[in-house]
């Protein structure tokens, strides 16, 4: 075989190899932009699912500590369970402080527990939550934090609770960080784990880093 064709196979050779790879590329490329497109997300209408499992649940570690100084966390859930911590808060200077929203029995509980506040709310409604449909859910903040009010599905207490625990630093909603279990479980009890779908999460304040997502789905609707 001549140099010349030998160089023209070896020419060919190399096209087809670079056409292959190019394609791949581009085919690897189409996967991820329709893996971003479909990825899980917290804050999104289609929400996550927290399995009724230990360790499913959401981590948010917040950039700016004033989230209690600006206006106020929202969120949608539902579920069919009648227990479940549905979000807590703590602070990364005061570890032994927690705030916390969960159901127990099908109604909504507020959990403050700080350096001179200990309390456990129920808020008042007029049916059980655990009814598998979407409630909306509003922990307002007033008077630079110090103040909160829950709203559910529109309706709000008329009662303000003192907050006098320092700024959170971090917020877990549906389930207990392995970290946090310790000190959850002896300011809450040993809760059932929450099971149900959690969506359209508005935090007042950016986060540090992307959520920490922990053997969640997506919900389905």
């Amino acid at each position: 075989m001549s140099h010349s064709k030998m160089m023209q196979q070896f020419l060919g050779l190399l096209y087809v190899l670079f056409l292959t790879e190019w394609m791949n590329t581009a085919y690897a490329r189409r996967s991820v932009r329709r893996l971003c497109k479909n990825e899980i997300d917290l804050m999104s209408d289609e929400g996550v699912r927290i399995e009724p499992v230990e360790r499913s649940h959401v981590e948010l570690q917040l950039a700016d500590q004033n989230v209690r100084n600006r206006n106020a966390i929202r969120f949608e859930f539902r579920t069919n369970a009648e227990n479940g911590i549905l979000f807590y808060g703590r602070s990364q200077a005061v570890p032994w402080e927690l705030v916390a929203l969960r159901l127990l029995s099908g109604d909504l509980h507020y959990k403050i527990h700080c350096s001179t506040l200990s309390a456990d709310v129920l808020f008042p409604h007029s049916q059980k939550l655990n009814d598998g449909k979407w409630h909306t859910v509003v922990v307002r903040y007033r008077r630079g934090g110090l103040k909160t009010q829950i709203e559910v599905d529109g309706i709000r207490d008329t009662k303000t609770y003192e907050v006098s625990c320092d700024r959170m630093t971090s917020l877990v909603f549906g389930g207990v960080s392995p970290h946090d279990r310790n000190l959850v479980y002896e300011r809450l009890g040993k809760v059932p784990h929450y099971d149900g779908c959690i969506r359209r999460v508005s935090i007042p304040t950016a986060l540090r880093s992307p959520p920490k997502y922990y053997a969640i789905s997506i919900c389905e609707h």
